[in-house]
């Protein structure tokens, strides 16, 4: 039905001064959707935003507010035992960055070494989920700053994600994702479109209606009929 598409689409109309600041993440380009995990989505959102702000926008944010973010870093990632090494590597490589041209690096690379299927995976991703509330805290925070800067450039009124490629999770993997983990995935302060697999909304679709607000289905169009011949309304 063309829902990479429509998203597409969906995005455009709302990326306006008067609407939204878009940040979109394509799972299946950026990260592994055969093992994929609500830690590496939020790892690569928040990446995703760190480089639109340095990189599309050249948005200055002071370092008093990215303080929560570098303290996570400094305090679950580089004293954690078994990723310390990972995150010298990180210090060493970027260490005459600071503020937000540092933080999009090491977020960069925190996303490729998950995306990549490293060593240093399943740590990352039990170092965000053992400390996950300190993680949202701190990705709230750069959400709120960022949306403060984005309305004095003139870019949107607020931040919207979308987030395609997550329609692709098989059965279990989807299950776990948008009903068992739904919590965390809610506890990040801001706007999401999320693509699911269809099969959720006639399996799951109470539990849906209840951790996500407006599921909507995109709806299959008939172009053509039993002859082949197109339907010009439909196609209208």
């Amino acid at each position: 039905c063309g829902k990479s598409t429509e998203l597409a689409r969906v995005a455009n109309y709302l990326s306006d001064s008067e609407r939204y600041f878009v940040i979109h993440l394509d799972c299946v380009k950026r990260l592994d959707i055969d093992n994929l995990k609500y830690a590496d989505v939020l790892l690569a959102l928040a990446t995703s935003l760190l480089e639109a702000l340095e990189n599309q926008h050249a948005i200055t944010i002071e370092s008093v507010h990215l303080g929560n973010l570098e303290n996570w870093f400094d305090e679950r990632v580089k004293t954690h035992a078994n990723i310390k090494d990972f995150a010298a590597e990180i210090k060493a490589g970027a260490k005459v960055k600071t503020g937000l041209p540092w933080l999009v690096e090491l977020f960069a690379e925190m996303t490729s070494k998950i995306n990549i299927g490293a060593t240093y995976r399943d740590e990352l991703r039990r170092v965000l989920t053992n400390n996950f509330s300190e993680f949202s805290k701190a990705f709230n925070q750069l959400i709120r700053v960022a949306e403060d800067k984005i309305r004095e450039k003139n870019l949107g009124q607020r931040i919207l994600f979308t987030v395609d490629g997550t329609d692709r999770l098989n059965g279990e993997d989807a299950h776990k994702f948008f009903i068992e983990d739904a919590h965390q995935l809610t506890q990040i302060d801001s706007i999401f479109i999320y693509c699911a697999p269809i099969h959720l909304l006639h399996t799951s679709g109470s539990h849906l209606n209840a951790n996500f607000n407006h599921p909507f289905r995109v709806p299959m169009i008939k172009v053509r009929d039993k002859d082949n011949q197109p339907l010009e309304e439909n196609y209208e």
